[in-house]
């Protein structure tokens, strides 16, 4: 199988991501005890765990009101991250699904132009399971 350089390097941000959980809420709930810190909430809402962590930033005399939020799995893998500065609408800031996808496509990209079907095989048999599907789905057998 033909994999360069390029290819060794996505699969391992690849594999690096899906293994990854993230910041913990445990690590969050540590930054109540610092003085910028307002308030820290967590809810759980079906199979997701929310962490609300709000902040004051005083830049210059310029106050700003911080909240960041934090959606976990059942897995204890963080999912997503958003922030929202003052009255403004959440803007996401970290998408694990996202993140996958674009490394998904890279791959797809990078594994096209130098391998067939049957090289291709031999490259899932190293991957988690989880993402073997996904990355099959992405490369479509190479068939396009």
């Amino acid at each position: 199988m033909l994999i360069n350089k390029t290819i060794k390097h996505t699969l391992d941000k690849l594999v690096s991501l899906h293994l990854m959980k993230g910041l913990q809420p445990s690590e969050i709930a540590d930054a109540i005890f610092e003085k910028e810190y307002s308030d820290i909430k967590m809810d759980k809402a079906s199979n997701n765990i929310q962490l609300i962590a709000s902040f004051i930033e005083d830049m210059d005399g310029e106050v700003t009101h911080h909240k960041m939020r934090y959606i976990y799995d059942q897995q204890k893998k963080l999912q997503l991250v958003e922030q929202k500065l003052g009255k403004a609408p959440y803007k996401v800031q970290w998408d694990r699904e996202n993140e996958i996808s674009k490394l998904l496509s890279t791959l797809s990209s990078q594994l096209k132009t130098l391998n067939n079907n049957d090289s291709v095989e031999v490259l899932m048999a190293g991957i988690p399971e989880e993402l073997v599907s996904k990355i099959k789905k992405a490369v479509v057998y190479l068939a396009a």
